[in-house]
């Protein structure tokens, strides 16, 4: 089964959640958007991009208590 596409602005809200410090299964919950389509999007970045959005995050900041 293939995940669902996401659309541009979905893409956009995940690229900033990311950057916030949420990870994939949190991103999913919610937005209630299949993990399997956000988590299809996030690896199908090239990896210095996911290393860039990963780098810029504050350890404890914006992350789900």
């Amino acid at each position: 089964m293939t995940a669902p596409t996401l659309k541009d602005w979905q893409q956009e809200r995940i690229l900033d959640a990311l950057s916030e410090g949420f990870g994939v299964e949190d991103i999913a919950e919610r937005t209630k958007w299949s993990v399997d389509a956000i988590r299809q999007f996030v690896f199908s970045m090239p990896v210095e991009l996911r290393r860039e959005i990963y780098s810029t995050e504050t350890p404890g900041e914006g992350m789900v208590k």
